[in-house]
């Protein structure tokens, strides 16, 4: 009964009392956590960031820790989203792109210019293993075969990584 009670005044008042600094405050206040109470965090966002500037080294020094030892679950964990929020994630990024458009090109420009060494090495790996995806589009794009039909036949695959490799060498000789 005295949690029906609560969870009505909740609804009335549409305001929560913090739990570090006791002022009761609207719900914009709060961050929202799906297990607290009504949905929110039991401390304010102002109290919230209080803590984590005052324990800031500690708490860095736990998350570099946590992730360390869970490398594995971490990176499971953040494969599994983006499987599941695949076209999310597209349109997210593609957003993004278009509303910074200025900010990429500088940073893009940028890693060009201090990562010459990194880029030719990546593009070098790139022409000497080329992979079956690349090769299968250029046979697709070179006849009528379907991906699923090249697939069938390795033999042709390779031949035309082969192919494209001594194309390749030939352009650069030629420079």
């Amino acid at each position: 009964m005295l949690r029906v009670k609560k969870l009505l005044n909740f609804l009335i008042a549409m305001s929560k009392r913090c739990t570090k600094c006791g002022e009761v405050k609207d719900l914009s206040a709060f961050n929202k956590q799906k297990r607290g109470l009504y949905g929110f965090r039991s401390s304010c966002k102002s109290c919230e960031l209080q803590y984590y500037k005052d324990n800031k080294e500690r708490i860095d020094i736990y998350s570099k820790h946590y992730t360390k030892n869970n490398r594995e679950k971490i990176n499971t964990r953040r494969r599994q989203y983006r499987k599941d929020n695949y076209e999310k994630i597209i349109i997210i990024d593609r957003l993004y792109c278009l509303n910074n458009k200025e900010r990429m090109s500088t940073r893009n420009q940028q890693y060009k210019k201090d990562n010459k060494e990194k880029i030719k090495e990546y593009n070098t790996y790139r022409c000497n293993n080329l992979h079956d995806g690349y090769v299968i589009s250029q046979i697709s794009q070179d006849s009528s075969l379907t991906p699923e039909d090249i697939k069938k036949y390795p033999m042709l695959i390779e031949t035309k990584r082969n192919n494209l490799k001594i194309k390749r060498l030939i352009k650069q000789l030629s420079k």
